[in-house]
């Protein structure tokens, strides 16, 4: 059995991103030439000598935005400066914006918020997060 788009989600600070219609988790490795005089062949030979993690969340504009992660918030989030708890998880359908099984989180930067608002469809908010340090596997331990 697959897990289903829906069912895969992103929070921050502990509630996930409301009205979310789809989200993305990068993880990249940086790497370095490590070639030398003696490397045999056309390729180089690299090592890796970093990692860095971003991802993204489309979400619609809710005409109630009071939620700490509603979509216009992410604004305010992004402006504040501050790192936020993130998590890339997943879920069983719940609707309620509560965790479920956490696989992946960290600390994250709302570094990009974009709002676009078309004549007749609906108001959506693109946000883009930085990861700030690791990005840990989680425990599912006791979780939903």
């Amino acid at each position: 059995m697959y897990i289903k788009g829906q069912n895969l989600r992103i929070s921050v600070g502990g509630k996930y991103i409301a009205g979310a219609t789809s989200c993305s988790v990068h993880v990249a490795q940086k790497t370095e030439d490590a070639s030398t005089k003696d490397s045999t062949g056309d390729f180089d030979e690299n090592e890796v000598v970093g990692l860095s993690w971003d991802a993204s969340s489309d979400c619609l504009v809710e005409a109630d935005d009071t939620e700490a992660t509603g979509g216009l918030s992410l604004f305010d989030l992004c402006i504040s400066k501050q790192p936020v708890d993130f998590s890339f998880d997943a879920t069983s359908g719940d609707k309620n914006r509560t965790k479920g099984k956490v696989y992946y989180s960290g600390k994250a930067l709302v570094n990009d918020v974009t709002a676009t608002a078309q004549n007749k469809q609906n108001a959506t908010v693109s946000a883009k997060f930085l990861g700030t340090g690791a990005l840990t596997k989680g425990t599912t331990e006791g979780a939903g």
